[in-house]
């Protein structure tokens, strides 16, 4: 990035690929920027050097003596692409006040590598915004983004976004920005938050009442009083909790799920539950379809507390 020390001027044998104005041709630049990817900015020293501390280091230490001249102008090569650069050099110019970052998290994440290194916050809101939209699509990459920023607010929220990957595409991932430091965090929030989730569905702990039925505890409203055949005893619970049999499969599938799973959405946890009812519940199957929901809404109140009491890790 810096400017050689020894003079000498390079021709340039191939096809100058010059930037959009105004970096394109203004024959008074005094500094000619190339793009990793090939792409030629002139532009002045002085508005890069008040735009950012890092330009005007890089210009300070490089000047005295460059040794590759382009029609008598200093070149310095940039590792930012010319997309990533042309914004920048921008904003240092008070072209622009929001980048066009569009839905592309690759050109939000290059962008946002760019403001750090050069020291340079005035995008920080629009970086903000864009991330937000890729919380449902990608809440690792935009993990990736936000931590690098100290964006907390979206770090939070693809925190918990990300609890709707499976464990085991978690731990594989990999994005830039995403150091395995960063990740070794990531999945051991996600183990957490799974931990977490599984120990209400086991514990039993949200029901809400027990109704004395024939000498067995029904859970909720699922056992009609005539029927011993629905009647199964949750083994797992101390105090003899009954219910049909589908009601318990439910459960146990429901806590091995969040185990790895911690974000499923209520769909997916009513996709686990499938009803099995006897002859004798035949009248209640309204009853039972009710008090179904019933359960599932508690059982997603209640993890989704369990979660928010996990505390939320820091990265460093």
């Amino acid at each position: 990035m810096s400017i050689p020390s020894s003079a000498n001027s390079e021709t340039y044998a191939e096809p100058v690929r010059l930037a959009d104005a105004p970096f394109d041709n203004d024959s008074q630049a005094d500094v000619i920027l190339i793009s990793s990817d090939g792409t030629h900015f002139r532009v002045f020293r002085k508005f890069l050097s008040l735009a950012s501390p890092i330009f005007a280091d890089m210009f300070s230490l490089g000047e005295a003596s460059p040794n590759e001249l382009l029609d008598g102008i200093p070149v310095v090569h940039m590792v930012e692409d010319a997309e990533t650069l042309d914004l920048l050099l921008r904003w240092c110019y008070h072209l622009i006040r929001t980048p066009p970052l569009g839905t592309s998290l690759d050109r939000t994440w290059r962008l946002s590598a760019a403001m750090q290194k050069y020291s340079i916050d005035a995008f920080v809101d629009a970086v903000d915004d864009a991330l937000r939209v890729h919380l449902a699509s990608d809440p690792i990459g935009a993990l990736a983004v936000a931590v690098m920023l100290g964006l907390e607010d979206v770090k939070r929220e693809a925190l918990r976004a990300a609890l709707a990957i499976p464990l085991e595409e978690v731990a594989a991932a990999e994005r830039p920005g995403l150091t395995d430091k960063m990740l070794n965090t990531l999945v051991r929030y996600h183990i957490a938050c799974g931990a977490a989730a599984s120990k209400v569905v086991r514990s039993r702990a949200f029901y809400p009442s027990r109704t004395i039925r024939s000498g067995t505890v029904a859970l909720m409203g699922w056992i009609p009083p005539e029927c011993c055949t629905c009647a199964v005893v949750d083994i797992q619970d101390e105090y003899g909790w009954s219910a049909p049999r589908f009601v318990w499969k439910f459960l146990d599938t429901a806590r091995s799920a969040f185990l790895l799973r911690p974000g499923m959405c209520a769909e997916d946890v009513a996709s686990m539950c499938t009803m099995v009812l006897c002859s004798k519940c035949c009248g209640e199957v309204y009853a039972h379809i009710k008090d179904t929901q019933v359960l599932m809404d508690l059982v997603m109140l209640e993890v989704n507390i369990a979660i928010a009491k996990v505390p939320v890790p820091k990265f460093v």
